[in-house]
């Protein structure tokens, strides 16, 4: 059996940054994948609010149901290689911590897309400009993606990223 290959894909948990990751598995090869969603998000340095964050309730609460469903047609669609697929925070942009995450996470690919732009609310462009900058090429490989935000002006809604391809998709 192949290796599974871990890679990062940026994320702002709208079902149209799930583009970037279809895109992606759809022009990669038939090997197994394990996907790690990421998003940046900046905490306070408050010792009581740092004490009362959780990683588990924030992902919880700006993954919509939508979302959801959407990683789990993604699932089905690709479920010959798409062993995992799972989100994540990266909770700044410093170098160092940026390795540490890539090396730890033992990262193989990291994807970004050329012409998407992320929710202004969110992190993930600074945190993917210092992922740019830390990647090792002796470890870790970059993939662009063309994927371009085509949801503007749209709902963001399941069926954009599934419906409005003509495929015959049950769930």
């Amino acid at each position: 059996m192949a290796k599974t290959k871990r890679v990062l894909i940026p994320t702002d948990f709208t079902v149209g940054s799930l583009q970037i990751v279809f895109d992606y598995l759809a022009q990669s090869a038939d090997e197994p994948v394990d996907v790690v969603l990421v998003c940046g998000q900046s905490i306070s340095d408050s010792i009581s609010e740092l004490l009362g964050f959780s990683k588990d309730d924030y992902l919880a609460k700006v993954q919509s149901s939508d979302f959801l469903k959407a990683c789990q047609l993604l699932r089905a669609r690709f479920e010959h290689k798409l062993v995992d697929l799972y989100a994540d925070v990266i909770y700044g942009s410093q170098d160092r911590y940026i390795r540490n995450y890539l090396k730890g996470g033992r990262i193989d690919e990291v994807v970004m897309p050329y012409a998407y732009t992320f929710s202004k609310t969110d992190k993930t462009q600074e945190v993917m400009r210092a992922v740019y900058r830390n990647i090792r090429i002796e470890t870790q490989k970059l993939v662009h993606i063309d994927t371009v935000n085509t949801h503007e002006g749209e709902l963001d809604k399941v069926d954009h990223l599934f419906f409005r391809k003509g495929w015959n998709v049950t769930y």
